[in-house]
């Protein structure tokens, strides 16, 4: 007789998913149940949250605009009653009694509707408070969805049939792809830490190169000279940390299968610009230098652009594949869509 288990049936109980064995034990249908109910139930609390934000922005501009009109029915009782010209031109129109009973009248109305219009806004407001009590009770949802998909799919692996031989060999698959992804993600961390040393870069060689041209061609005298040493300083640490960035970037690239971009200076401990002489020679040659960096720093710049794009539309199909995974491992689980 064969030890071979059985093959799965598709005759499962009532609360079962679809095509699961019919002998995966009962805790763990009860659980995944639950866990989806959890998930289901949080999903409809977010839209009763969404909806009662909204029902709230407009129940407090309806408090809004009746205490406004409250205010100015007040203040219109408030000149009948008081020392004013209004109630002075009533009283000589003798119509002061019925102007007042009718503003009162006005007053009373406008008094309802501001109570009303505050009734209401609170009402929502308590709606809102539970329904976010609700849902901090169910934020655990989907954690506690995904470790029920892992017990049912741990005992189907361990089963050893079919399904479970294509779940295991589905694990290994997304953690090669998740792997991946950690390695993009670095590898993108790195090319914004680039772009931002490179961007300093640019930054100081194009204010070195602007007090380079007043010293070259006006002559910039003690105080331009001070000026143009100091920013080729700035310049240089720019330059220096900019080729660091990119020499991290180039790892990091490595293991995404990528070719780094370059550096765009020399190494640290040496000079980009060794000035000894202050003569028009000199000032011609530092300037020189300074636009060949700049060059430099700008193609370096393009170049690790078009690798972020890269990296994003890697990243991109990488997630997509998990999702592809994903959905494959649901209907495995017989729980597609859940």
């Amino acid at each position: 007789m064969s030890d071979a288990p059985p093959p799965p049936t598709t005759t499962a109980g009532p609360d079962a998913p679809a095509d699961v064995p019919d002998d995966v034990p009962a805790d763990l249908l009860a659980e995944l149940g639950a866990a989806r109910e959890q998930v289901a139930e949080g999903v409809r609390q977010e839209e009763r949250r969404r909806r009662a934000v909204r029902q709230l922005d407009a129940a407090l501009r309806r408090t809004e605009e009746a205490t406004a009109v409250l205010a100015a029915e007040t203040a219109d009782v408030a000149v009948l009653e008081g020392l004013s010209a209004g109630r002075l031109w009533s009283q000589l129109r003798g119509t002061h009694d019925d102007d007042l009973r009718r503003e009162r009248a006005e007053q009373q109305r406008a008094e309802v509707a501001a109570a009303r219009a505050l009734a209401d806004q609170r009402a929502v407001e308590a709606e809102l408070e539970a329904v976010r009590t609700r849902l901090d009770r169910l934020r655990g949802g989907p954690a506690r969805l995904e470790r029920a998909r892992v017990a049912v799919e741990q005992w189907l692996v361990e089963r050893g049939d079919e399904t479970g031989r294509a779940l295991a060999t589905l694990a290994e698959e997304v953690g090669t792809l998740q792997d991946r992804q950690r390695e993009l993600a670095e590898a993108a961390e790195a090319a914004g830490h680039a772009a931002g040393a490179l961007a300093h870069a640019h930054d100081r060689l194009d204010s070195a190169h602007g007090w380079s041209s007043y010293d070259t061609f006006f002559g910039g005298g003690m105080i331009g000279d001070a000026m143009k040493y100091n920013r080729l300083d700035d310049a240089q640490r720019a330059i220096v940390e900019a080729d660091a960035a990119l020499a991290h970037l180039a790892r990091e690239l490595a293991d995404v299968d990528r070719v780094g971009v370059g550096h765009i200076g020399v190494s640290p401990g040496q000079q980009v610009f060794d000035v000894f002489f202050d003569n028009i020679i000199s000032d011609w040659n530092v300037r020189r230098r300074i636009q060949d960096s700049l060059e430099r720093v700008r193609r370096g710049r393009h170049q690790v652009d078009e690798v972020r794009r890269d990296l994003d539309a890697a990243r991109r199909d990488a997630d997509a594949e998990l999702l592809g995974l994903a959905q494959r491992r649901d209907t495995l689980l017989g729980r597609a869509g859940a």
